[in-house]
């Protein structure tokens, strides 16, 4: 243990290795996912979400076929998906701007 903590002293005193730069790299947008249903795993494409909901630690996803829950923040879904596909409407809730037909104003009308 005195031999260890000597060396990474000396180690640390001598200025060690240089760092390695560092570059961040960033993920393309996500195209597919998978989930399961039943005992199977099913891929999802993201072309066909309608909605994403925030359900505390997972996500809830509709799509055109059905809704399942995916272990992922919406946070973490909204920084992987294309903003020129999805927008974030609400804190709790994302839309495919793909699927958007309409929207009616809010509060008394006019």
């Amino acid at each position: 243990m005195l031999y260890w903590a000597l060396s990474a002293t000396t180690y640390a005193v001598r200025g060690g290795r240089a760092a390695a730069p560092v570059t961040i790299v960033s993920a393309p947008p996500l195209e597919r996912y998978l989930t399961c249903k039943c005992d199977d795993i099913a891929p999802i494409n993201v072309r066909d979400i309608i909605i994403i909901a925030g359900a505390q630690d997972y996500a809830k996803v509709t799509t055109l076929i059905d809704t399942h829950l995916v272990r992922m923040s919406l946070g973490e879904f909204e920084q992987r998906l294309g903003p020129q596909r999805f927008i974030r409407v609400h804190r709790s809730r994302i839309i495919n701007i793909d699927q958007f037909d309409f929207t009616e104003p809010a509060g008394a009308a006019a």
